[in-house]
């Protein structure tokens, strides 16, 4: 899509957190609400989202390549959620796997799709569900190591991935993190998720955001409104939180062109 002159293009990465899972309003979601912030400081902002529910850094970042560098953003926000360095998929790929060693494949020959395409997994196991095998009582390192391989940590992985795009398509990455919504802040058990985030951020050289100290902002200025709607996802007020300090970051860090084309 052809970028307008004096547009200032912002790719939004992530899950179902800033796909607005459980809202029924995409307006009262973040990415929104960010683009018509930018807009009232001054800055022709277009904020476009690209997140899909159930993603990690990995799909996040491949997803950029194949739809959001064609946008030609300025800058990619990736919407990191603490789930980040798992990936979930209910045994569908240990299953398959096993399935085709007990007819007499291997892991070094598997099936290609299987190993690398996630939603030829999906299809595979639900269209053509493979018969329950006998547990092997002998674990086949080979299957084991493609499992770790592929359902492993790739947040390093991926941040150097989105580090080589962002210097060869000439845009800034903002990584905001989206802490776990528990009732009390203040006994909050997952500051060393957030370091290693951050950690990350230092060494590839990106803009970071920890969302924990903003939203608990919020919550001590509205007690009152919820901030999720569970634990893992924002209600309206967390994502209006979340968005002015995106919106901060992005004026005073980022530094986006203002003040030469007119708000919307």
């Amino acid at each position: 899509m052809e970028k307008p002159p004096g547009v200032y293009r912002i790719i939004v990465l992530g899950d179902s957190i800033a796909a607005g899972l459980r809202l029924q309003k995409v307006e009262r979601t973040f990415p929104p609400i960010l683009e018509n912030t930018l807009r009232q400081a001054g800055v022709k902002a277009e904020v476009i989202s690209l997140a899909v529910s159930g993603y990690n850094t990995q799909q996040e970042v491949e997803t950029l390549k194949d739809k959001g560098l064609r946008y030609r953003p300025d800058l990619v926000l990736v919407a990191y959620s603490l789930t980040d360095r798992e990936r979930l998929d209910g045994d569908i790929l240990k299953t398959l796997l096993e399935a085709e060693r007990q007819k007499g494949g291997s892991a070094q020959h598997a099936n290609p799709y299987l190993l690398h395409s996630a939603l030829y997994r999906f299809l595979h196991f639900r269209v053509l569900p493979p018969r329950p095998a006998a547990a092997s009582s002998t674990a086949d390192p080979e299957l084991q190591k493609q499992i770790d391989l592929i359902s492993g940590d790739t947040v390093d992985e991926y941040f150097g991935e989105l580090s080589r795009l962002s210097k060869e398509n000439g845009f800034q990455v903002v990584i905001a993190v989206f802490p776990r919504l528990v009732h009390n802040f203040h006994a909050y058990r997952y500051a060393d998720q957030h370091a290693y985030v951050a950690g990350l951020s230092a060494k590839y050289g990106f803009h970071h955001l920890d969302l924990l100290e903003p939203f608990e902002r919020c919550r001590e200025a509205t007690p009152n409104k919820p901030l999720g709607v569970d634990s893992y996802h924002p209600a309206p007020l967390g994502h209006r939180c979340a968005a002015e300090a995106m919106a901060r970051i992005v004026l005073d860090d980022v530094r986006p062109p203002r003040g030469t084309i007119p708000a919307k």
